[in-house]
């Protein structure tokens, strides 16, 4: 995922981390992309809807099959979750043109890592 966000030159930077469980198994994932100045600029003109909107389709290709997606709001922030029956992905855009996702095995999860990362950014 890392390398394909930075292959399409929409991203300055990308950071992807890994967390694994007591046995070492991967279990969840947090990606942080900047994207570049001149499409920051752009997007930070456009509403979190329609940014959102656009990573929603990104993170579908990762699933197979339905997925479903809802809208929450966390630390003032609108969230998108898509579940499928293979993994849960949360996504965010913060102004400056950040993009978040945090993916996992459930809704609850994902969910609740993202609401601790953006309350820990919040406070910065």
């Amino acid at each position: 995922m890392v390398s394909n966000l930075e292959a399409t030159g929409m991203v300055s930077s990308v950071v992807g981390n890994g967390v694994a469980d007591s046995s070492g198994n991967v279990v969840a994932a947090l990606v942080l992309a900047q994207y570049n100045p001149k499409l920051t600029v752009l997007l930070d003109k456009q509403s979190p809807t329609k940014i959102l909107g656009g990573a929603v389709k990104g993170a579908q290709a990762f699933s197979t099959g339905r997925s479903t997606v809802t809208n929450h709001v966390l630390h003032h922030t609108q969230v998108r979750l898509i579940q499928s029956a293979q993994i849960s992905v949360a996504v965010s855009y913060q102004k400056g043109g950040m993009l978040i996702e945090v993916l996992g095995p459930t809704p609850a999860a994902v969910l609740a890592f993202m609401n601790a990362y953006l309350g820990a950014t919040a406070s910065v």
